[in-house]
């Protein structure tokens, strides 16, 4: 079974820590080139350290807080403008919400 995902390029959102990091890493080992998006830059950057380049790939990132709904619409329409063609994977998976009382 062919598992290569050389010449793809995956959206890894929540990428800094759990399952968005574990899935950008995994990725990248199999090929895809990756962007990042998450809201800490240094997180951010440390991430960025960590993923496979062997295949040649040129990973990015996006900063951004998924908690400012017009900042990530901005943020991600630019990124779509200047620099991609297409996505072939989406990993959409950010963050955790916080914990608090829940009554019916």
């Amino acid at each position: 079974m062919n598992l290569s995902l050389e010449g793809k390029k995956a959206i890894v959102c929540g990428s800094t820590d759990g399952i968005g990091k574990a899935s950008a890493i995994m990725m990248a080992e199999r090929g895809a080139e990756i962007t990042l998006v998450a809201r800490n830059e240094n997180k951010l950057n440390t991430t960025m350290l960590e993923l496979s380049q062997e295949q040649g790939q040129k990973h990015s990132f996006i900063s951004v807080d998924f908690n400012n709904p017009d900042e990530l619409k901005q943020k991600m329409h630019a990124y779509f403008d200047q620099a991609v063609c297409q996505v072939h994977i989406l990993v959409n998976n950010s963050g955790v919400p916080h914990g608090g009382y829940f009554g019916a």
